[in-house]
């Protein structure tokens, strides 16, 4: 299966040298709105601007990610090519992640580990749709499906009547401290002896 690679790549791929040309970007652009001069350093900082936007916009478009049965494979990198094939066997941990501005354009990290790998930098590193990063996430772990979620209230529920009086006393420590600031100490020292 071909999963759609996001376009916030193109700008997770600029980070590094976004602020170092926005901020002149924007200092020349209002020295001329308000004196009216354009300056020629801004010339230069524009070209270069958009020579980095060409370059990333090459490089996304150029990256794929496919997974087959045997594993994942992947190609990045417009000049300088990265492929590269991850068998399923290999892959140590597969993380997904999503920042703010992320989840407002749909989109999620996802990193690949291997055993080979370094410690502090993933072996790779992609920005997927959120729904084709979450699928590869489940049909990488097995699942077919996502397991149900239990409420609060069903959780306690099944914690005191599956585990032993000490964890289910624990578990009961705190509501029986809210009710006994609520009834007064008495009420508190009745509910424990009674536990």
């Amino acid at each position: 299966m071909n999963l759609r690679i996001h376009p916030v790549m193109l700008f997770s791929r600029l980070k590094k040298f976004l602020f170092l040309l926005l901020l002149p970007v924007a200092t020349g652009m209002i020295r001329f709105f308000l004196t009216g001069q354009f300056p020629n350093i801004l010339l230069t900082e524009l070209a270069l601007l958009l020579a980095l936007l060409c370059y990333s916009f090459l490089e996304w478009k150029s990256c794929r990610l496919q997974t087959e049965e045997r594993g994942i494979f992947i190609c990045k990198g417009f000049l300088f090519r990265r492929q590269a094939e991850l068998p399923r066997r290999e892959i140590t941990s597969v993380t997904l992640r999503r920042s703010p501005i992320d989840q407002l354009c749909g989109a999620s990290s996802i990193r690949f580990d291997t055993e080979a790998g370094g410690k502090k930098r993933a072996d790779f590193e992609l920005y997927l749709w959120k729904r084709d990063a979450e699928r590869l996430l489940r049909e990488l772990s097995g699942e077919e499906k996502r397991s149900g979620t239990a409420t609060l209230p069903e959780t306690l529920f099944t914690a005191f009547s599956a585990s032993r009086a000490t964890t289910g006393l624990l578990l009961a420590a705190p509501v029986v401290k809210m009710l006994g600031s609520l009834a007064g100490r008495a009420f508190t020292d009745r509910l424990y002896h009674a536990f």
